[in-house]
């Protein structure tokens, strides 16, 4: 009996931590100190953690991770989010630099939910002007079913980089995505085709557009 009651409270106190855990607000994981609005304030660009319920019924937490700007505009501290909720989110998955040449910061970022395959995976130049956060660029899910040479392929993984390509033939860096496509029979392993695509920054646009694609067999 005794040893019993022993085993029941060390499973309680390994149970009550996470259950705690799962319930506590958001933490600063990392801070950077960076001039996104041109003025003569630094903006503080926050990387945010937060430990939620398992949906799954799990007794551990999920994490969630978010990037988010603290300003002082008009003498009121805002704070406004400029990334989605994703589970996995380093500081060295993260940077800030003047990637479109226009003499203004930007964050990059790129994450990812879940730890299997097919994992969707989120990423993102964003800026922001002291009022207004602006999306420059996008990968998020869904990610579509898409049609090659006759048959269908579903999305697999999806690999994001900021890269100075020498035939985007423009200042700055360009978005390079390698994106693997499985056919339907395909396992997450393996998937038969790369989708590779390259965004360059247009001024008239506002933003990376896509001007090259390709397909790639494996």
């Amino acid at each position: 009996m005794r040893r019993a009651i022993l085993a029941l409270t060390f499973a309680a106190v390994l149970v009550c931590p996470a259950t705690a855990a799962a319930t506590t607000g958001p933490t600063v994981a990392h801070v950077w100190r960076a001039n996104l609005d041109g003025d003569a304030h630094i903006e503080h660009v926050r990387l945010m953690r937060k430990l939620e319920p398992n949906p799954c019924g799990g007794t551990l937490p999920i994490p969630r991770h978010w990037l988010q700007v603290v300003d002082r505009v008009g003498g009121h501290v805002v704070v406004p989010r400029i990334s989605p909720f994703m589970e996995h989110l380093l500081p060295r998955w993260v940077r800030i630099g003047d990637f479109n040449a226009q003499g203004r910061a930007l964050v990059f970022y790129h994450g990812f939910d879940g730890n299997a395959g097919a994992v969707p995976v989120f990423s993102g130049i964003r800026a922001w002007t002291g009022t207004v956060k602006r999306r420059l660029w996008s990968y998020a899910p869904p990610f579509p079913v898409l049609m090659h040479n006759g048959h269908r392929y579903r999305y697999d993984f999806g690999n994001v980089k900021l890269d100075n390509l020498s035939a985007a033939a423009t200042p700055g860096l360009e978005v390079h995505v390698v994106q693997g496509e499985a056919r339907p029979s395909e396992p997450d392993c393996c998937p038969s085709q790369l989708l590779i695509r390259n965004y360059r920054f247009t001024a008239g646009a506002g933003g990376w557009m896509l001007y090259r694609t390709v397909w790639r067999h494996t």
